[in-house]
């Protein structure tokens, strides 16, 4: 909904005359426009004729000037021309055309006397002298022409935008609005997600609140012969109400539209079949409340729409799955028409782990994973057989050092959760510790709220969870954590969170809070890669890249690896990704005046500069005369991002 559904008389009459004159507006705009273009033809015709002649008065001044130098010789030509006076008479006006300030120069254009003598000079240095006389008063007339057509240009292509506005936006929107008004006045006017008027009010253009306002009017002049109904999301449309104090007194009837349950959406479902003169089985219909009761978790799941769509799929799963010799089962669901719809997807787990083996090292990280899986597999066994376990505890922690594959494995998570039926949608939600805390008292826990509605139906991964602990003497941490738990179990079905951070802060973080720990179902440590791993992470960034690299090149980067790993706050495969592009810098520069493709593509030992990746590591040393040292802080700790910050150094440096 926005302005051009508003339905009043004074509207129509309102719409109508903003009509005409948007139709008016457009009409002189092409008119300005049409006049401009022309304009500014003759202005290029002006020009063209003007620099084919600057064009030859240069050509015939540079000839006399050639002819002076050899008769009089350079440094006298020189002198002659020392002593001429600069032009102070010129002098800039503007004049209007259509609005647009174009420039007027006017100069008095008298013929200067020579500042030299007739006698011990030529003929050729007055022709000289008469030709650059001409080419400046030419110049002058050029630049004014040129720029009068640049003003005129810009100001033709602000015409055009506002015409074609006119022309494709504005004029249809009120010949939209001219019709709607006409069509809804004296009935029941129905604005679906009206809440939308509350984020088009904040906009620097205002229309929300301007359709706002009109809407107000209306409800109080025609309150006889219009109704009006907004409608929306609950907690959006509590928002979009409270915006205005008049819009609120003028609303006298809320209904709030709950959900529908499980069994109120099988009713729906057999009351739909019914029409269509179909029943089911009772094994399709247990079947389907399991679907049902899993896609409910899905963040705006479509109740009565869903079921919708659950029987146009059942129909076309039936229609093919019926022999067409069989006309006995032809007006019945079975439960071979639902086994597709149920919850679980098509993907095999074993795919998604292929893509996890493909990573370097985390043996455990993989093992304990499938065990996972195949607790939850068997859980879903169960399921089908009637069977219901305990409510699961799929909250985890995941714990290690920067980059270690955290956030990857995540991922891999979410698309194993989702495979499995146990989330219903294949979505991780990304986020710190400083996107659930505050500023100030009583931001926190809506902050908190906000964030875990976003993540519902996947899994919300929280990085450096452990600064909440380091926040709870404010308070906003503990806030935080507490609404965290709230979160966790109202929503045990519908979200899954994963805590990341440092292996001994994240063991202090969960014992902070005996019910935090209590929900954490699974922890895993990601190990720190050993020196073999780290070099075959190298490789693989090598290989991906279509390069070679030599053995001794190897050896080398084992040797920076062992020396490297011995720093705080070690980044392990993060710091190989960026040691590798600090080595491709510099196989770049080694390899600037080669041109064997073999000797591009591979890397050697010399691209591998221990001393200068160590200094980097240590202490930067600036070209713009001061020291950046590193160990004054814990960059790694606090923001992961160490190696990026000396690679931001770097190409300052380069720029320099």
């Amino acid at each position: 909904m926005n302005l051009n559904t508003v339905p009043t008389k004074g509207n129509l009459m309102s719409a109508k005359s903003s009509l005409a004159l948007a139709r008016q507006g457009y009409e002189l705009m092409d008119k300005k426009r049409n006049i401009l273009v022309r304009e500014i033809m003759d202005l290029n015709d002006q020009a063209k004729a003007i620099q084919s002649e600057i064009d030859e008065t240069f050509k015939s001044a540079y000839i006399a000037l050639e002819k002076a130098n050899i008769e009089l010789g350079i440094k006298n030509v020189e002198t002659f021309a020392f002593n001429v006076t600069p032009e102070n008479d010129i002098r800039i006006k503007t004049r209007s055309i259509m609005g647009t300030e174009i420039p007027l120069v006017k100069y008095k254009e008298e013929k200067r006397n020579p500042v030299y003598s007739f006698f011990g000079t030529t003929e050729s240095l007055d022709q000289a002298k008469a030709s650059f006389e001409k080419v400046k008063d030419l110049t002058i007339k050029l630049s004014m022409i040129e720029n009068s057509a640049y003003r005129l240009a810009y100001n033709i292509k602000k015409t055009q935008k506002r015409a074609n506005a006119l022309k494709n936006i504005t004029i249809p929107n009120y010949e939209a609005l001219v019709k709607t008004i006409e069509n809804a006045l004296g009935g029941i006017l129905f604005i679906d997600e009206a809440y939308a008027l509350a984020a088009n009010s904040n906009s620097s253009k205002g229309y929300g609140q301007e359709a706002i306002v009109e809407l107000l009017k209306c409800m109080e002049d025609y309150q006889d012969r219009l109704v009006i109904i907004f409608a929306g999301y609950h907690d959006e449309m509590n928002d979009f109400v409270s915006l205005n104090p008049g819009l609120k007194s003028r609303i006298r009837y809320y209904f709030e539209f709950e959900d529908y349950n499980e069994d109120e959406l099988i009713q729906i479902l057999y009351m739909k079949l019914k029409k269509l003169n179909l029943t089911i089985d009772d094994e399709a219909v247990r079947t389907l409340k399991r679907t049902i009761s899993f896609n409910m978790k899905a963040t705006n799941f479509g109740n009565g729409r869903y079921v919708d769509n659950l029987v146009n799929n059942l129909l076309i799963k039936h229609s093919i799955n019926i022999p067409d010799d069989d006309d006995t089962n032809l007006l019945n669901i079975t439960l071979n028409d639902v086994n597709d719809l149920s919850e679980t997807n098509d993907i095999n787990i074993d795919d998604i782990f292929k893509e996890l083996d493909k990573l370097i090292g985390l043996s455990n990280i993989k093992d304990e994973l499938r065990q996972l899986v195949d607790y939850l597999q068997y859980n879903k066994k169960l399921e089908k057989m009637n069977i219901y376990p305990k409510n699961l505890n799929l909250h985890m922690v995941f714990s290690g050092n920067a980059g270690t594959g955290k956030t990857t494995v995540a991922r891999l998570l979410s698309s194993i959760f989702y495979n499995l039926g146990y989330i219903p949608e294949n979505r991780l939600t990304e986020i710190t510790a400083k996107d659930l805390t505050g500023e100030y008292t009583g931001q926190t826990a809506p902050k908190v709220k906000r964030q875990v509605e976003n993540a519902l139906g996947g899994v919300l991964f929280i990085d450096e969870a452990y600064s909440l602990m380091q926040n709870s003497s404010s308070g906003y941490g503990q806030e935080a954590i507490a609404e965290l738990l709230v979160g966790m179990e109202k929503y045990y079905d519908r979200l899954i969170i994963v805590f990341s951070g440092y292996e001994k802060e994240m063991k202090d973080f969960i014992n902070v809070n005996p019910g935090l720990k209590s929900r954490i179902g699974k922890s895993f440590v990601f190990e720190d890669y050993t020196i073999d791993e780290l070099t075959d992470i190298l490789v693989k960034f090598v290989n991906d890249n279509k390069l070679k690299i030599t053995d001794k090149a190897l050896d080398k980067f084992k040797e920076l690896v062992k020396i490297s790993m011995k720093t705080k706050n070690f980044g392990n495969a993060r710091w190989v990704r960026n040691s590798f592009d600090k080595i491709l810098l510099k196989h770049s520069t080694n390899t600037k005046n080669s041109d064997s493709a073999e000797e591009l593509i591979t890397i050697t030992e010399n691209d591998i500069d221990i001393e200068e990746m160590k200094k980097s590591q240590n202490t930067t040393k600036s070209k713009l005369g001061f020291d950046l040292e590193v160990k004054s802080y814990n960059l790694e700790k606090e923001n992961d991002n160490a190696n990026l910050f000396f690679e931001e150094i770097e190409s300052i440096e380069e720029e320099l």
